[in-house]
């Protein structure tokens, strides 16, 4: 047994079989070497207070999308997806900013909270031709000027006898654009590569079931420049939301010292 201790190690205890250079240390192909593994793998194993908290990641950037055609054309819907609903919420997080900081008089902020509410219900059909940065930037403008025209509008028909409210919709404008450009910023969605960064936890991603990838890849895409909260998201959809590889198993460990050591030179023999 113990001459294939490496098998442990792929349970994740003992000390791994590499150099300083993490390439294969050739001394523990060698019998001492190889009891050295079989001690050490053993030790974690009937102990399980002794294992560093070990987590498999990724060694450097990948791609989910290369040479995958198909998967590439899904994550290019789901980013689509993605936009029209990150759009939707700038809109109606940008429409209450202003109704918020604006100077239009309290007696009309609740007739333009239902106005706008039902100029973006009108600006939705608009919103399925957004699939890029040109598009995009069209519609945002026309958002800005449909706002403009709807508190105008709304202006001349409530204070026709007052006309030095007028100038409040000239504040309207910018102070809309400027919010809606800060909500949305989603242009690196429209041409989205999809990279996996270095450091990712494998067990985040392997361990989600087959049914689960439209979510993770939505999760993904809307999430992608959030990595604790994707992590989160993805670990809600994992079937083992647990990235650590070697906390389980604790035979044998509440055997004494002693036991465990003969156990240990039992297994020696086999």
């Amino acid at each position: 047994m113990w001459s294939s201790a490496p098998f442990l190690h792929n349970n994740s205890v003992g000390k791994q079989p590499l150099g300083d250079d993490t390439e294969l240390d050739a001394r523990y192909v060698s019998i001492e070497g190889r009891l050295e593994l079989f001690e050490s793998a053993m030790d974690e194993l009937l102990n399980p207070g002794k294992r560093p908290t070990y987590i498999k990641v990724t060694s450097a950037d990948c791609s989910l999308t290369a040479g995958m055609p198909l998967l590439k054309a899904h994550l290019a819907l789901t980013a689509r997806d993605v936009v029209k609903e990150k759009l939707t919420g700038a809109l109606e997080k940008a429409s209450a900013e202003l109704i918020a900081q604006s100077d239009v008089p309290e007696v009309l902020r609740p007739t333009l909270k239902v106005l706008l509410a039902d100029l973006f219900e009108r600006l939705l059909p608009e919103l399925e031709k957004v699939y890029g940065e040109k598009a995009l930037d069209e519609f945002k403008a026309k958002a800005v000027e449909s706002v403009k025209r709807t508190a105008d509008a709304l202006i001349a028909e409530k204070l026709k006898d007052r006309p030095n409210v007028r100038a409040l919709v000239e504040q309207i404008k910018p102070k809309f654009e400027r919010a809606l450009a800060a909500e949305a910023d989603l242009k690196h969605l429209l041409e989205l590569e999809l990279i996996i960064p270095k450091g990712t936890p494998l067990n985040v991603l392997l361990n989600l079931h087959v049914s689960k990838l439209p979510y993770a890849l939505k999760a993904i895409v809307k999430h992608e420049r959030e990595p604790r909260v994707l992590a989160e998201e993805l670990l809600k959809l994992s079937e083992c939301p647990d990235l650590v590889e070697n906390k389980g198993h604790i035979y044998g460990w509440d055997l004494s010292a002693q036991e465990k050591r003969d156990l240990i030179e039992y297994l020696k023999t086999l």
